[in-house]
């Protein structure tokens, strides 16, 4: 069976046997176990998570939702306890993750009616950085740009998790599970069987 590779234990050296054509691939596979590997920069630079927090800002003491780019690590400092479904929650779709921001912006307006609340997505990098209200609209939009950024599943199409992923070499695109790549394999051997069966060029 494949071996998951998390990038979380990258820096302690983990990863699968390196199968460098899709006949080795199949080989590895049906013969050794472990044949895929795992590149560290297969999401590059924007790899990314989601985390929505209810804040109190300081020092105006501003009530608003915030959808974090990054952990929670990346949260402004003054979240409030969780109340509702989805605080401190990591998404992998931001669009998941806007939806779930709106029900808790709602909510929270609706437990609270004399206080303004806003809700707002940004990106702290690590520091401090008072979030302003923006638009629902605005939000929504904002989810459905940076959704279209995310890798996709080469089998499946669903979105590939920023923290695990398998790939395969002379595939482009990695993988959600190494049930897909049991698929993907499959489709192969089918596709080379009937061109051989035609004569034809791999």
């Amino acid at each position: 069976m494949f071996e998951k590779v998390d990038r979380r234990q990258i820096s302690s050296g983990k990863k699968g046997m390196r199968a460098n054509t899709k006949r080795e691939h199949r080989q590895l596979y049906y013969g050794y176990g472990s044949c895929f590997w795992q590149s560290p920069g297969i999401h590059g630079e924007d790899e990314m998570t989601y985390t929505i927090t209810r804040q109190l800002q300081w020092p105006d003491g501003t009530k608003i939702v915030e959808i974090s780019e990054g952990g929670l690590d990346y949260t402004n400092p003054d979240a409030l306890c969780s109340k509702y479904s989805g605080e401190f929650q990591e998404f992998v779709d931001p669009i998941e993750a806007v939806e779930a921001a709106i029900n808790i912006y709602e909510s929270w307006k609706n437990d609270d009616q004399e206080e303004d609340i806003c809700i707002d997505y940004g990106c702290t990098l690590g520091y401090t950085m008072p979030f302003e209200a923006s638009e629902v609209e605005e939000i929504k939009h904002w989810a459905e740009e940076e959704h279209k950024k995310i890798p996709t599943c080469s089998n499946c199409g669903e979105l590939i998790n920023p923290d695990i992923d398998y790939i395969v070499d002379e595939w482009d695109n990695p993988f959600c599970s190494e049930q897909c790549i049991e698929r993907a394999i499959e489709k192969e051997e089918k596709y080379e069987m009937l061109s051989e069966e035609e004569g034809g060029e791999l």
